[in-house]
């Protein structure tokens, strides 16, 4: 039953469409199903794999912040901060209290689903290139 739920929770981060042509993607969604079982492992795969992420979503913010003028610097650096905290609060919230056990599973799992939004973000300030993107 606990596997089950760790599968369900896992089967939500992939629930959102996934850009084709970023390889990241694909490589971090293969890795999470590949995952070994036992739930220490899991817990070991799991972090592995959102910190990945993570880093690519460090790249991409300083990528989109090299392109900006003072005043755009400043929102996207006020974005992002509150978008951490955001992430942060709602992956506790979305964790919970599992008495089973798999609380860092399925908060792991929810911090890759919400990074891999964020990355999409980036990535899509990062290739607009018509009027009203946002860069200065």
């Amino acid at each position: 039953m606990a596997i089950a739920m760790v599968s369900l929770s896992a089967g939500l981060v992939y629930a959102h469409p996934q850009p084709q042509d970023q390889k990241d993607f694909d490589d971090s969604k293969a890795a999470a199903q590949s995952c070994p079982g036992p739930q220490i492992a899991l817990e070991a795969c799991e972090s592995s794999i959102y910190h990945s992420l993570d880093t690519r979503m460090g790249d991409l913010y300083k990528k989109q912040m090299a392109r900006l003028g003072p005043e755009s610097k400043a929102a996207l650096r006020d974005a992002q901060r509150a978008w951490l905290v955001f992430r942060d609060k709602s992956c506790d919230y979305e964790a919970g209290k599992d008495p089973r056990g798999y609380m860092l599973v399925i908060q792991y799992t929810c911090l890759q689903d919400t990074t891999r939004r964020r990355i999409e973000d980036l990535t899509s300030y990062i290739e607009c290139t018509q009027n009203g993107c946002p860069s200065e």
